[in-house]
């Protein structure tokens, strides 16, 4: 529901009245996509480290060592490095 604006002497005050509504609109935009989109992949990102985390616990250290490797390529962040490789 629009706002009613109300009419002042100024030009200059009835525009900025305008931007101010229409910038409130905006974030209230933002802050609905945000929480319709962002929040579940957020949800769904903890679930799957908290998976990944419990798998890694379970694996024996040369294992261990593999699945770091391999999660460090597939994040693209290189895997962890320990003496020579």
């Amino acid at each position: 529901m629009p706002h009613a604006i109300p009419r002042l002497a100024s030009r200059k005050v009835n525009g900025y009245v305008k931007a101010v509504l229409a910038l409130e609109a905006v974030g209230l935009k933002r802050e609905e996509r945000y929480d319709r989109f962002v929040r579940p992949l957020d949800r769904k990102r903890d679930v799957l480290a908290a998976d990944v985390a419990a798998r890694m616990r379970t694996l024996t250290g040369t294992q261990q060592g593999e699945a770091r490797r391999i999660l460090g390529e597939v994040t693209g962040r290189g895997g962890i490095k320990r003496g020579r490789e």
